[in-house]
């Protein structure tokens, strides 16, 4: 319940900010999630690219290497003294902490630290793909049986090039390992100063977007009072038509009507033959049917029913006046106050709804219901007639526009085989006695 409650403020609030408003909004949303996906993707790349540079700067090192040393047989016991001097001097040092060279079957021919040379452990994955010509790179994980002479040099991030002869083929790869700690302080630096700029670009676009949004909704309730006030005056003058019509009808049309029934009156006690007589009372009873008929119509004219008796009471009786056509369910549930003009923008979407299902969808029934929906009061309207196609009528028009005029709304759902359902919506004020009806 609160859930719909909540969903139909929103969509009232969004219906109030307008397309201008609705744009602003959605630009901003979308900037943010933009911001925020950046903030993510940028340290990523910035990732991407050092080690891909590292890679770079290493492979061209290690080519170095290889084409520099004295030519030399890349397996156990050969001579790597010259290469060796020239390894050290190219790849060791800075962030590089350990330096060794394999061989396909798991051998170690040359590292700086000499007492893993010569020694054979499990090929790792990592090393066949460089032998293959991929390089590789991945935090390092010291758990493991080979290195075990790296573990007190804390945490570091490997990289697995391969090391090619005169005639490019793979003789052999080299595992380099370099300390992650400068590398991570590297990419913290860049996560907080890109977060530090959006975060700045998001306080900007918040505090714009607010700015925009406040001011059109100010805007939009200027208008929304404006409105209301013209409605007001609209309805003052609708009023003091209303009883110079009443007035009119009384004087211009009622007196005339009188002096022609007692005419008739008149007319039957003279001697008349049987046939005049008879037409002089048919012509006072019409008469008399017209009569009764205006002076109904001059009672409605003078005031609403709702500033009679208040909305409910108006509701209760619309639904009493409709039961001879249609059967009619009314339940009332407002605990909250409504502005008396809202009142009567509210009573007559109810008459124009349930007159439109009397004259034009053949309904048999109508249900009507008038409650609290969030901030709004909310009466639905609906029936089970056939659904109407076709443009918008006056009355609905006017409706609507009187509703809008109070700041509320007027939602109109037909489908085929499910009849018409009208939901006027309007705000409501501080919290009165509770009123249940049904």
């Amino acid at each position: 319940m609160m859930g719909e409650m909540n969903r139909r403020t929103y969509r009232a609030v969004w219906r109030v900010l307008g397309r201008l408003g609705r744009c602003a909004f959605l630009g901003g949303l979308l900037s943010g999630i933009v911001a925020v996906s950046l903030g993510f993707l940028v340290p990523a790349a910035v990732r991407d690219h050092l080690i891909s540079a590292r890679v770079d700067e290493l492979q061209r090192a290690v080519d170095t290497v290889a084409e520099s040393a004295t030519p030399i047989a890349y397996e156990p016991g050969a001579d790597f003294s010259d290469f060796a001097a020239t390894a050290r001097f190219r790849l060791l040092g800075g962030d590089t902490v350990r330096v060794k060279l394999w061989d396909p079957l798991g051998r170690v021919l040359w590292s700086d630290e000499e007492r893993l040379i010569g020694r054979r452990f499990n090929v790792a994955d990592d090393t066949l793909l460089a032998f293959e010509g991929e390089v590789s790179v991945e935090e390092a994980d010291l758990t493991d049986s080979e290195p075990e002479f790296e573990r007190d040099l804390g945490p570091l991030i490997e990289f697995y090039l391969p090391v090619t002869d005169s005639g490019g083929d793979i003789v052999a790869v080299f595992e380099v390992y370099q300390r992650l700690g400068p590398f991570n302080e590297t990419l913290r630096h860049v996560r907080t100063s890109t977060w530090i700029r959006i975060g700045s670009g998001l306080v900007l676009l918040t505090l714009f977007m607010g700015a925009v949004t406040l001011a059109t909704l100010r805007g939009v309730e200027r208008r929304r009072h404006e409105s209301e006030v013209l409605l007001q005056r609209s309805l003052k003058i609708r009023e003091t038509e209303r009883v110079r019509l009443a007035t009119a009808l009384h004087d211009d049309v009622g007196q005339p009507l009188y002096r022609l029934l007692y005419g008739l009156e008149a007319l039957m006690e003279s001697q008349l033959s049987p046939s005049a007589a008879t037409e002089a009372g048919r012509l006072s009873e019409l008469v008399r049917e017209v009569d009764d008929t205006l002076r109904d119509e001059m009672r409605r004219l003078q005031t609403s029913p709702v500033d009679q008796q208040g909305l409910s009471a108006s509701l209760l009786a619309l639904a009493d006046e409709t039961k001879a056509s249609l059967t009619v369910s009314t339940r009332i549930i407002l605990e909250r106050a409504i502005d008396p003009v809202a009142e009567e923008a509210l009573y007559r979407a109810a008459r124009e709804a349930i007159a439109n299902a009397v004259k034009h969808s053949g309904a048999a029934k109508v249900t009507m219901r008038l409650r609290d929906q969030g901030d709004f009061a909310e009466l639905t309207v609906a029936d089970d007639g056939e659904w109407q196609r076709g443009p918008e009528g006056l009355g609905i028009a006017t409706v609507r526009g009187m509703l809008e005029a109070v700041g509320g709304n007027l939602q109109i759902r037909s489908k085929p085989g499910f009849g018409t359902t009208v939901v006027a919506l309007v705000p409501v004020k501080e919290v009165a006695d509770e009123s249940r009806r049904g």
